[in-house]
């Protein structure tokens, strides 16, 4: 008991004082579990502790700290292997940054990559530090010479054959430096960046569809879907609301209609089946968001939703309103002591979430205040303490 006191106390410390660092190590022990990931990722991004895209100039092969937060590992980009990655990493250490995608398959052994490496990177956003948009860097792979003339050039230099313009490219003061289009800042939509970047990573890094309507979301029902994968007791009958992928549609004994799918929001997802999709087939097709009645079961084969109902939502820039914490309680349980207590308690929780005090008095008059403060306002913990505090005199939303 003492030896795991001792190491829970240090843990707890790492992760108080080197946050990026920490959860940088856990995220990279997930490595390869996408599920894992997407909770940790989710937890990251509403604790403050931002989770970037790779980058070929900033990350390692796994999870990388950075002063901005955690950079996502290239080896957790799909068909960018570990020597490929250490191959990228030692270029970048022996001879700088990379300036361009150019500028990469120049410097980088050719054999250490393919056109599929390339599109893998770019989509995954690996190479937007260097300024150039996603769209134009795949422009340069697919309706240019690039990669052709990178290869030739590599040939030339196995056989140990250089040219007049390999020679002088190199000084800094002569006409024969390759020639690099300036970025054009022209980029894909949203929708088709974020599609590509889950295609490529399996998970969503940058952003993510939901991410703007959480606390629209959040009043429509209790639980998050990543919450689901620790659950134990199934659920007999809820409201849960999620976007769908993954949509396969079978025909049943009886000759009816049946979907499987998935069911994800921004903290993970879940299996989820129905014996209904006639009844609702506008609501169960690719990567539309909806709002369910079903059964949460657990069994042997693991956890999935029983749906019984579905319906497809229609989100608007209204519904994208930020999530803030309501704190609701009467100016008589309220005192110096207290408003001290219920700062520190705010300052643990760090997050993206305003919080908005409501204090009443016995007269009927309200005080509303809206406190210098961002926390995470699904944390459980903080609003156990919040109501241990303040006991029902309190009431939170």
């Amino acid at each position: 008991s003492a030896a795991y006191a001792i190491l829970v106390m240090r843990t707890a410390y790492l992760k108080a004082h080197y946050p990026n660092d920490f959860m940088a190590a856990v995220l990279t022990s997930y490595m390869g579990n996408t599920d894992r990931l997407i909770r940790y990722i989710a937890s990251c991004n509403h604790n403050g502790t931002p989770v970037l895209p790779p980058d070929i100039n900033s990350s390692n092969a796994e999870f990388t700290p950075v002063d901005e937060g955690i950079r996502f590992g290239l080896v957790g980009v799909r068909g960018v292997g570990r020597n490929v990655a250490d191959a990228i990493i030692e270029e970048r250490e022996a001879n700088g940054p990379y300036t361009s995608l150019h500028d990469f398959v120049d410097r980088l052994d050719a054999r250490c990559y393919n056109r599929k490496t390339l599109e893998a990177l770019i989509k995954g956003g690996a190479f937007d530090s260097t300024g150039y948009t996603r769209r134009q860097l795949m422009y340069f792979v697919d309706d240019t010479s690039l990669l052709e003339d990178a290869a030739k050039r590599q040939k030339d230099k196995d056989v140990g054959q250089g040219s007049i313009f390999d020679i002088f490219a190199e000084e800094p003061d002569s006409d024969y430096a390759q020639e690099v289009p300036a970025p054009d800042g022209v980029e894909w939509d949203k929708g088709t960046l974020l599609r590509f970047e889950k295609e490529i990573m399996k998970i969503y890094v940058s952003d993510h569809p939901l991410r703007p309507y959480e606390g629209t979301i959040a009043r429509m029902t209790k639980y998050a879907l990543g919450d689901l994968a620790e659950r134990t007791k199934e659920i007999k009958s809820a409201t849960f609301v999620g976007m769908v992928s993954n949509v396969v549609v079978k025909l049943t004994k009886r000759g009816t209609k049946m979907a499987t799918f998935s069911l994800e929001d921004t903290t993970g997802a879940v299996d989820a089946i129905t014996f209904k999709y006639e009844d609702f087939p506008e609501a169960i097709q690719e990567d539309a968001i909806i709002k369910v009645k079903a059964k949460f079961e657990v069994n042997d084969r693991g956890a999935q939703l029983m749906v019984f109902e579905a319906e497809p939502l229609q989100l608007s820039e209204e519904d994208a309103r930020p999530s803030h914490l309501e704190l609701s309680l009467g100016a008589w349980a309220f005192d110096q002591a207290k408003a001290a207590r219920l700062n520190r308690i705010l300052g643990s929780y760090p997050g993206h979430d305003g919080v908005v005090l409501m204090v009443h008095h016995r007269d009927g008059r309200k005080f509303r205040a809206e406190l210098p403060v961002s926390v995470d306002s699904r944390s459980v913990l903080m609003r156990s303490e919040i109501q241990s505090l303040f006991g029902q005199e309190i009431r939170m939303a």
